[in-house]
C-alpha cells in the first residue's frame, strides 16, 4: 500500500502543477495578446497622426503633438522586434495547449488511480510526464511573471477547495 500511496501523491501533485501551469500560460497568453493588439493599434494611430500632422498640426502651437507621437512611434517600432509580443503570444499559447493536454491526462489517470496496480499507475505517470519536457523549454523562453503566477495560485486554491 505504501508504494501505491506514493504514486498517488505524485500524480496528485503533478495534476495540480499541470493545472497551475495551464492557468498561468493561458493568462500570460492573454496578456501578450493584449500587448500585441495595443502595439498594433498604436502604430496604426501614430502612422495616421503623423500623416495628418503634416497638414493639420503644422500650425504654430500644435506641431509638438505630432512630433511627440511620431517620436514615440519610432521608439515603439524599434522596440517591437526586440520585445516581440507576437512571438511570446505564440509560445504562451503553445505552452497553454500543451499544459491543458497534460492536465487532462493527469485528471484521467487520477480518476482511476485507486483501481490501478502501483506499477501501472507509475508507467502511466511516466508517459504523461515525458510530455512536460518540451513545455519546460517553452517556459524558459518566456520568463516568469510573479503577479500572474500569484493570481493563478490563488485561483487554483479556490477551485480545488484549499
Amino acid at each position: 500500500m505504501g508504494d501505491n500511496s506514493k504514486i498517488r501523491a505524485l500524480i496528485w501533485e503533478s495534476l495540480l502543477s499541470a493545472d497551475l501551469n495551464y492557468r498561468y500560460f493561458s493568462r500570460l497568453g492573454r496578456r501578450f495578446q493584449a500587448q500585441d493588439r495595443w502595439a498594433k493599434i498604436f502604430m496604426a494611430f501614430a502612422s495616421s497622426t503623423v500623416v495628418s500632422g503634416w497638414a493639420l498640426w503644422g500650425a504654430q502651437g500644435f506641431d509638438w503633438i505630432w512630433k511627440s507621437v511620431s517620436g514615440f512611434a519610432a521608439v515603439v517600432s524599434l522596440a517591437l522586434p526586440i520585445v516581440n509580443p507576437a512571438d511570446s503570444l505564440k509560445k504562451a499559447r503553445a505552452a497553454s495547449v500543451g499544459w491543458f493536454a497534460v492536465k487532462r491526462d493527469y485528471e484521467l489517470l487520477w480518476s482511476h488511480v485507486d483501481e490501478l496496480p502501483a506499477n501501472e499507475a507509475r508507467a502511466s505517470y511516466e508517459r504523461i510526464s515525458e510530455k512536460e519536457v518540451h513545455l519546460v523549454e517553452l517556459e524558459d523562453s518566456l520568463g516568469k511573471n510573479k503577479s500572474i503566477a500569484r493570481q493563478c495560485e490563488d485561483e487554483l486554491r479556490k477551485s480545488r477547495g484549499f
